[in-house]
């Protein structure tokens, strides 16, 4: 079964050896959201950027990168890219790649995420807020930090995320940003991190300036 979304999306990696101090910077002094942790492998297109291709489970999930709408800067410091992004996610077909495949094939890097995150609407005038999310909402905004390694490899790796779904135009646009704004104005940046554009990347640049894994040359 295929399905097709669209999201806007804006991203930062770090590295962080502990990862106890973003979490609590993520909960903004309530309950932690629970986690969820599990294993993807995507291929690493060298000098590809602007398209994602992974395996989640048994699901072939295909990313490619359409707009990029300028960048955002948010009230707290941040600077960041905004992507429209549309991806395709094809499951339950019998995919032909298997584990022991992508163990053996150099480009493909199993990365191991360990994952919070909280769905927000955008309320007040101006976005002057965030609330709970309402399921029937058309338009919602995703927010996830998410400690990753590669490989099992250290150092490991902390990502904070922003994924609006909807059309990809002003509205969305209006999601996005109003989310993030009352986000690092209630929480400021994330300790020990500094949110720039140098890094801000989505999950492929971010792979991709990783180089190879440790005795594994570029083909």
């Amino acid at each position: 079964m295929a399905a097709l979304f669209r999201t806007l999306e804006m991203r930062w990696f770090w590295p962080a050896d502990d990862s106890r101090p973003a979490w609590a910077w993520f909960a903004g002094g309530g309950d932690p959201p629970p986690s969820e942790t599990r294993t993807d492998s995507y291929l690493v297109l060298p000098g590809v950027e602007a398209t994602g291709v992974k395996l989640r489970e048994e699901s072939l999930e295909v990313k490619a990168l359409g707009e990029e709408p300028g960048l955002w800067r948010g009230p707290a410091g941040p600077c960041g890219k905004r992507q429209f992004w549309v991806k395709w996610s094809l499951a339950g077909t019998g995919l032909p790649i298997r584990a022991g495949d992508r163990q053996g094939a150099g480009e493909w890097r199993r990365v191991t995420k360990e994952r919070r995150q909280r769905q927000f609407i955008p309320c007040g005038a101006g976005g002057g807020g965030i609330s709970s999310p309402l399921a029937e909402m058309q338009r919602s905004c995703q927010v996830e930090l998410t400690r990753v390694t590669v490989e099992n490899r250290e150092p490991a790796w902390l990502t904070l995320g922003f994924e609006a779904f909807g059309e990809p135009d002003a509205g969305l646009l209006v999601t996005l940003e109003a989310t993030a704004e009352a986000f690092f104005r209630d929480r400021g940046p994330p300790p020990a991190s500094i949110l720039t554009l140098a890094n801000s990347l989505s999950y492929p640049a971010w792979l991709n300036r990783l180089g190879p894994a440790p005795g594994r040359p570029r083909s």
